[in-house]
């Protein structure tokens, strides 16, 4: 069944669609930046619901046709804003992941100094041992 909307009509609408998402990317960006971990939360949500809705719409607007190129330009800023976002999320989780390590004591010791020298694990009491 195809759809009774005018290709300009159906164009406007994945315009407006892929604009509320960037919007939402901004959001994510912002909200990794303060490490809101319930608000990311929340707003993966969002996203995920208008990325499907954006997805359905560059279909119905395609329509197996080359895409407008206005249209491929938004879509590759997402795409890389999205990246970034992900990017800025890993780091996150890294910075998590050391800080646990920490607590636990379960860093690796490296096998030599910078001078060359065998390294000795520190007698220091690590911090997640009581």
């Amino acid at each position: 069944m195809t759809s009774a909307r005018s290709p300009s009509t159906q164009l406007a609408e994945s315009m407006a669609q892929a604009q509320s998402l960037a919007a939402l990317l901004e959001q994510e960006r912002e909200i990794l930046l303060r490490g809101d971990g319930a608000a990311l939360q929340e707003l993966s949500q969002q996203k995920h619901a208008a990325l499907e809705s954006l997805e359905a719409s560059v279909r119905a607007n395609s329509d197996g046709q080359e895409l407008d190129a206005e249209l491929r330009q938004q879509l590759e800023h997402l795409q890389k804003a999205n990246q970034q976002n992900g990017a800025l999320l890993g780091v996150r989780q890294s910075y998590a992941r050391w800080a646990l390590d920490q607590l636990r004591g379960d860093l690796a010791v490296p096998a030599y100094q910078p001078t060359g020298m065998n390294a000795e694990r520190s007698s220091a009491r690590s911090l997640g041992r009581a």
